[in-house]
């Protein structure tokens, strides 16, 4: 989890893998009141399960983000991007 204070920053090409999940309430990257900034990046989850990219009470940028194999690929809630 990314939370208040912190930043996740993602870039050429980077990729985020994550395990597959118990349900579409957990997030293989959560942003949770901290900063995302996410350009020509991955985030890939396993056996179509969880939630990709989680971001809420956040800000920053998101261009050009492919997330693959997720039950949700991106959720925000009450987050400036």
């Amino acid at each position: 989890m990314i939370g208040a204070g912190a930043t996740l920053a993602m870039s050429n090409g980077a990729v985020i893998y994550g395990a597959a999940a118990s349900s579409s309430d957990l997030a293989t990257v959560k942003v949770m009141s901290g900063t995302v900034n996410i350009d020509a990046s991955t985030i890939q989850n396993s056996g179509n399960s969880g939630t990709g990219l989680w971001v809420e009470s956040a800000g920053g940028s998101i261009t050009d983000i492919t997330v693959k194999d997720s039950a949700v690929g991106i959720q925000s809630y009450n987050a400036a991007l």
